[in-house]
């Protein structure tokens, strides 16, 4: 693709965390194809956590959820025609209309060619039509060579200098590096949730074994509160940090421990990407498309397939759910705030097993991640 010497580059991954964790190694691909390239990145307000101490990125552009008119109008004077070229990570009105704004050469993923979206073909001249059989990182990839560059399959995490005394302070907690395990359990959608009950009884069975247990959430009151809760009423060698860490310091808890447990969230992809020892619990979420991606996995498919069961790629333990959803309803993916029953099935046995299956096994991924670390 020709561009001037020193291009300006507009990035588009909305709207989630993991949506814009996901979209970095489109950014460093493009940085190292076009090392003077200055770099923006839209992502939804909220989610620039995720791109923390990014080399790659210069500047990051938040737009609010529901955006008022004089919000609106402020996003359009930072973005109209102020980029030699602009990339979306998603096929949505608004980030399509933002590509209008933004730049005349634009490289996009698109809907299949519709009625309804006829103008989003027309609109863009590099067109990748969206796969849902791609993992999400796969997808941005196969954006690289829609522009004829090289891409990077790494996922670039965020990260927040501090000293260790400094972080060991914020924590509250002296820690033995490599001798805690992280457990995130709280996801923001309701529909991606592990029952309370089971990480009881999972804490309860890992305390036997494992030297200590960090408790992480994120910054939602709700889910400060309960991982509060549960801490208290788990053994003497779990603790929490809940709400205390930035997302971009969870990097430094999460590569200096012995393994992950968790949900469908973007901890857990954050986890997945360090190289991390990653136990992730899976039900309605497709995981062809969000599977955790493992650290520096370069297979030509999905790296996890939508089959019950337990998976092993890498780094990562994927444990999957029999999702039994009417498939034209999604009942448990229809209401964020609905529970889904069919994560239930996963026991806490079988993540019991899934770990020390890990566990036996996470030397061999000691070197892995020491050199994904430098």
């Amino acid at each position: 693709m020709l561009l001037p010497q020193s291009p300006r580059i507009l990035v588009l991954a909305v709207p989630g965390l993991g949506d814009a964790l996901l979209a970095t190694p489109v950014t460093a691909s493009i940085k190292i194809a076009y090392p003077d390239s200055s770099i923006s990145m839209m992502v939804r307000e909220g989610r620039e956590a995720a791109l923390e101490g990014n080399p790659d990125i210069d500047e990051v552009i938040p737009i609010p959820r529901r955006p008022k008119l004089r919000q609106d109008l402020r996003v359009i004077s930072r973005i109209f025609r102020r980029f030699d070229l602009v990339v979306s990570t998603s096929s949505s009105d608004r980030s399509f209309g933002s590509c209008l704004m933004a730049a005349s050469r634009r490289v996009s993923v698109v809907p299949e060619l519709r009625l309804k979206d006829w103008w989003k073909h027309l609109g863009i001249q590099h067109r990748l039509i969206n796969d849902n059989s791609m993992h999400v990182v796969q997808r941005n990839l196969a954006l690289c060579e829609v522009m004829d560059i090289k891409p990077y399959a790494r996922i670039v995490p965020p990260r927040y200098t501090t000293s260790s005394e400094e972080f060991e302070s914020l924590l509250g907690v002296t820690t033995e590096e490599r001798k805690y395990l992280v457990v995130h359990m709280l996801p923001e959608a309701s529909y991606k949730k592990w029952p309370n009950a089971y990480w009881r009884e999972l804490l309860q069975k890992l305390s036997t074994t494992a030297q200590q247990i960090i408790l992480t959430s994120g910054p939602i009151a709700e889910e400060i509160e309960m991982t509060k809760l549960i801490a208290q009423e788990a053994p003497s060698n779990v603790f929490e940090v809940a709400g205390r860490l930035r997302f971009a310091q969870l990097t430094k808890l999460l590569e200096e421990s012995c393994g992950f447990i968790g949900p469908d969230t973007s901890v857990t992809h954050l986890a997945s990407a360090l190289g991390v020892p990653t136990v992730a619990l899976f039900g309605p979420s497709t995981s062809i498309k969000w599977g955790p991606w493992p650290v520096d996995f370069q297979g030509s498919q999905a790296p996890f397939t939508d089959e019950p069961g337990l998976q092993s790629v890498g780094n990562v333990r994927l444990l999957r759910a029999n999702c039994f959803c009417e498939p034209k309803k999604n009942t448990c993916r229809a209401n964020t705030s609905h529970p889904s029953a069919c994560l239930s099935q996963i026991t806490p046995e079988q993540v019991i097993s899934a770990w020390e299956s890990l566990d036996q096994s996470k030397d061999s991924f000691s070197s892995l991640t020491e050199a994904v670390q430098r």
